[in-house]
């Protein structure tokens, strides 16, 4: 299990603080190292009005990351709000579950709130490889951005395996 601890980068908790620095936000904690890592810097650089979401899409691995997400919300002292969210059936399991969280995490936002997720240095490529091979156009292929209307990624510089070390996980 992730435990986020003190030992976060200065260029981690600048790009964490411009995300929810003074923003109405909320941070979507997954139960892995990146979201833990990510919900740590936030209530060290900017902790006034954070709260954490998880998304419980029912699949094998739900309890587990649930669980999870509880214990790093708890450590953290952070208001943790679960929330339900159907996979529909089809192909790509990974794209409807994405397809699920991100329509939770929106039904759930505040007006004038965005939402921080823990993607990672490696997530932008991933997508693109995904996209590649599903046969997706030039504008498909982009990969992850940064910021996205309501969506803020702060931690997109970052390799993943640097914040599962700090996480101690």
């Amino acid at each position: 299990m992730a435990r986020p601890h003190g030992g976060v980068t200065d260029r981690l908790d600048g790009a964490v603080r411009g995300a929810v620095d003074g923003a109405r936000c909320v941070v979507a904690l997954g139960g892995g190292a990146d979201s833990a890592v990510l919900l740590a810097t936030a209530v060290r650089v900017a902790p006034a009005g954070l709260r954490a979401v998880f998304v419980d899409h029912g699949l094998d691995a739900s309890s587990k990351l649930g669980a999870a997400a509880l214990d790093v919300a708890a450590h953290l002292d952070v208001p943790l709000t679960m929330l339900a969210a159907r996979v529909e059936d089809g192909s790509d399991l990974e794209a409807r579950a994405r397809d699920a969280r991100s329509g939770a995490l929106a039904a759930d936002l505040e007006p004038g709130a965005s939402v921080v997720t823990g993607h990672t240095l490696g997530d932008p490529a991933e997508s693109v490889v995904r996209r590649r091979v599903q046969g997706a156009g030039s504008a498909g292929r982009a990969g992850v951005a940064p910021a996205r209307a309501v969506w803020r990624r702060p931690l997109r510089g970052a390799p993943s395996a640097a914040l599962r070390a700090l996480a101690g996980g």
